[in-house]
């Protein structure tokens, strides 16, 4: 079960890599085509989505940095002893 869900974490973050460098690499074509209309500061998007891609590449990646190890374990066990005492 564990296996799945961290392949289905991967599965959707490399879409959504591929998804970013497909689009960014579209719009600069565009913007250094002569017949573009396309303007650098349309480029904000693309940084912006850089950014989201970044943080879901840390999620994805380094679980361990933000929480710590195991750290969805050690939680549960605390709030299951903390409702078993209530």
């Amino acid at each position: 079960m564990r296996a799945q869900n961290r392949m289905k974490e991967l599965k959707s973050f490399y879409k959504h890599l591929g998804w970013y460098l497909l689009i960014s690499f579209i719009l600069m074509v565009l913007k250094f085509s002569k017949r573009s209309s396309i303007e650098l500061a349309d480029f904000r998007i693309v940084l912006l989505w850089g950014i989201v891609v970044t943080i879901h590449a840390a999620v994805v990646f380094l679980p361990q940095f933000f929480l710590g190890q195991n750290w969805e374990e050690r939680k549960t066990r605390e709030l299951m002893n903390q409702y078993s005492n209530e």
